[in-house]
């Protein structure tokens, strides 16, 4: 994982009319006939921002809920930990309670992927030539910086615009002030893990690793474990998004990991916890995959993440 100079509760900046303009149209012309535009009322995000005193922001992760309607995405409002103040990832915070989207309505960790992997699906469908695993799923920013902007703008809502700039979907938010329009753009694009440099900034790097998996291995295989992750790459790659539910999982897997390795990553018997997670769940998928037993690793996938989803997940209270 990386560091950058800028606050990860700073995640968010100011762009021109011009520049909302020519990409908000950028994404109608490469995806027309969907919806492009959501409101979002300002005291929903109070409300997701104060979960917890973990969340550093909010990633705006985008879902659809009939795959056989394009037009009913669903925008999904995560709230996000970090690692440190600096750090360009986030970790979305595994809510027993689950997430809200735009509607207000509520999704569980399992449903909020569902509804995620047919997003992706659906764009995938529409642009063949979009690799699945860089489709971006959402967009994060910063607490301090979306305070600011429900602060100094009027009315009781929000609105997201999808925007499209070297085939990422950008959210843009837009405010209201007096007589004019504030637009806010993303910092930190999530496909599908929410840790790509967002600034020129200097960047220092750190010995975490947001992949559970990789965190894991490299613990026990340190200087092979690129070989022994190769196994599990192809089967993501090549099987896993064929098979029915494997998107769903795939999304899952990538929805907890950062978190799961984050508070694993501060605890004081991280090595062992590492270590158990390898010899308990890594290695008997790895056999299975090797004997080409491939429905049988997902059901084993599907079990070891509702199992990590179980022991991880916190219970908020919401005032």
């Amino acid at each position: 994982m990386k560091q950058s100079k800028l606050k990860v509760s700073e995640v968010g900046q100011y762009v021109s009319q011009e520049y909302f303009e020519q990409h908000t149209n950028c994404y109608k012309e490469n995806f027309p006939g969907t919806a492009s535009s959501f409101t979002i009322p300002k005291s929903l995000i109070e409300k997701v921002i104060n979960l917890s005193p973990q969340v550093k922001g909010i990633r705006f992760m985008y879902g659809l809920a009939d795959q056989l309607n394009p037009n009913s995405i669903r925008i999904l409002l995560i709230p996000c930990s970090a690692r440190s103040e600096y750090s360009i990832g986030n970790q979305a915070i595994l809510i027993k309670q689950g997430y809200y989207d735009h509607l207000g309505e509520r999704h569980s960790v399992l449903q909020t992927c569902e509804l995620i992997s047919t997003f992706v699906n659906d764009i995938k469908r529409r642009d063949q030539e979009l690799n699945y695993k860089e489709i971006t799923r959402g967009g994060f920013f910063g607490k301090k910086k979306l305070l600011e902007f429900i602060k100094d703008s009027q009315g009781d809502q929000i609105t997201l615009h999808f925007s499209y700039k070297e085939e990422i979907i950008h959210p843009i938010l837009e405010f209201q002030k007096e007589n004019n329009s504030l637009f806010s753009n993303w910092s930190q694009p999530c496909p599908p893990l929410c840790g790509g440099k967002s600034e020129p900034e200097e960047i220092l790097e750190e010995e975490n690793d947001d992949c559970l998996a990789t965190a894991a291995v490299s613990k026990i295989h340190q200087q092979s474990s690129e070989k022994v992750l190769d196994l599990y790459r192809v089967f993501r790659d090549n099987k896993l998004l064929d098979m029915k539910g494997g998107a769903i999982y795939y999304e899952l897997y990538y929805f907890i990991s950062p978190y799961v390795s984050c508070y694993i990553d501060h605890q004081t018997n991280k090595t062992d916890l590492l270590k158990s997670i390898y010899y308990d769940k890594i290695t008997p998928f790895h056999h299975l995959l090797v004997e080409h037993k491939y429905e049988e690793a997902l059901a084993f996938l599907k079990d070891t993440l509702s199992e990590w989803v179980e022991d991880y997940q916190v219970e908020v209270i919401e005032l």
